[in-house]
């Protein structure tokens, strides 16, 4: 037989299933949902050209579509009076000619029915494609809060975590990069390796290998999951991808391939392990190939290490944590490629609203708000140090920005631990008027 003590520390952390939150958490909630959605709208809703990164990329398409090889146009190899580096001075004196970059050869074929339309179409569909697969990621989260005990603001709360990537919500609008299509190509995976379904996860494994450095540790992932078949299929979807610009370029489409470790050999000293200072000591230590390896071995590592650790997890979903959050470790990201950490921010919400022990609670809470003040200095040094003119970001990326910036990121922690303490409060409270109530007579 049970004592009371023991009674009473089991009754304490077993949240009960008429639980409600109280007042004081919906309004946390709701602070941390309005303040979520303003940083996102605020810049959707002032960003109206064309971002840098899809121009760059509807450009290589062209270049493809002509003969060109955009790797060799930005890497210098070939000089071409319409088509240049991006960072090219020609660029400033020729209003005429294109700036291009390098990305790999299956992306050309992927995006490449764009191309069929004026530019400025071409990104409107772009836009309303990012704007709908928002609302997927956010209707997702919703519903897997919601999941849980079937409480609203279980899920209201979850949404809101996927708005909650500092930076990266900004900065997407402004670069229309890849972010929101490779967060909801996770999503599929999520749910193919839920199912046990091939096709999604092949898929969607595609999709990401756009950005090899985030597709490469989410292969990793599967393999040491035992999860062979779509990464095999997704590599002969990838090399089929390839034929069409091979076939453009007359060159071989494995040649394609290859060059693609060549991409970010320029930018590799962006990595978190090896920032600037230590890539250049290194460098001269022991080369740049030399560094590049150990860093690439060390980032590899790092999250196959974490993976192995929780391979055996009761959802599949967060076998995946260790590849979304490692990206920024082993090669180049920018800090609008952290959007696929929307994700990540949905799975630590789950753990928040499943969780017990308040200990805990605070622990898990205290990675999402790391998570979410990851951009804080970011998003400070790059507004002063030139983003809203060079990308078109209006007076919201600068004084309203920040004010916005720092009400999200100084108070959302608070409320998240305000919100911990008073419903664990609130469940002790609970748990004490049932212990207080006497038991139903028996016959």
């Amino acid at each position: 037989m049970k004592n009371k003590s023991s009674e009473c520390c089991e009754n304490q952390f077993n949240w009960p299933h008429n639980y409600r939150k109280s007042i004081y958490e919906k309004a946390l909630i709701t602070l941390f949902s309005l303040l979520s959605l303003a940083w996102v709208l605020s810049f959707l809703l002032t960003t109206h050209r064309v971002g840098c990164d899809f121009r760059w990329r509807y450009n290589e398409i062209c270049c493809v579509r002509t003969g060109l090889d955009p790797y060799q146009v930005w890497s210098r190899n070939i000089i071409s009076s319409d088509w240049h580096p991006y960072n090219h001075p020609e660029l400033k004196r020729n209003p005429k000619s294109k700036p291009v970059n390098a990305y790999p050869p299956w992306e050309y074929t992927l995006l490449a029915p764009l191309t069929v339309f004026p530019l400025k179409t071409a990104w409107q569909i772009y836009r309303s494609g990012e704007c709908c697969a928002l609302l997927i990621i956010v209707l997702w989260a919703f519903l897997q809060g919601m999941n849980i005990r079937h409480d609203f603001w279980d899920g209201l709360f979850c949404s809101a975590a996927s708005l909650s990537c500092g930076i990266a919500s900004s900065g997407i609008w402004a670069t229309d990069n890849f972010g929101i299509y490779l967060s909801l190509a996770l999503i599929i995976l999520i749910h193919g390796l839920r199912t046990k379904r091939l096709m999604p996860m092949s898929l969607a494994l595609v999709v990401l290998m756009v950005k090899p450095q985030i597709g490469t540790l989410v292969a990793v992932a599967l393999l040491i999951a035992r999860k062979w078949r779509p990464v095999l299929m997704a590599g002969v979807l990838c090399f089929a991808a390839t034929l069409w610009p091979s076939h453009l370029l007359h060159v071989s489409p494995i040649s394609l391939v290859l060059q693609i470790p060549k991409y970010g050999s320029d930018v590799i000293h962006n990595t978190l392990l090896f920032p600037e200072p230590v890539f250049r000591f290194m460098t001269k230590l022991i080369g740049q190939f030399a560094t590049m390896a150990v860093n690439m071995f060390l980032g590899l590592a790092i999250c196959s290490f974490w993976t192995h650790r929780v391979r055996n997890a009761h959802d599949p979903a967060f076998s995946l944590l260790p590849a979304i959050l490692c990206n920024v470790l082993w090669t180049y990201s920018s800090p609008h490629d952290r959007f696929i950490w929307s994700i990540a921010q949905v799975m630590l919400a789950l753990l928040i609203v499943k969780e017990e022990s308040l200990k805990r609670r605070l622990f898990l809470l205290a990675i999402m708000s790391c998570l979410i003040a990851s951009g804080l200095m970011i998003f400070h040094v790059k507004c002063e140090g030139g983003w809203p003119a060079s990308l078109g970001w209006n007076t919201l990326g600068g004084r309203y920005g920040q004010v916005l910036f720092f009400l999200s990121y100084i108070l959302l922690p608070l409320a998240g631990i305000f919100g911990a303490l008073i419903q664990t409060a609130f469940a002790a409270n609970t748990a004490t008027c049932l212990r207080s109530t006497p038991p139903p007579p028996t016959a």
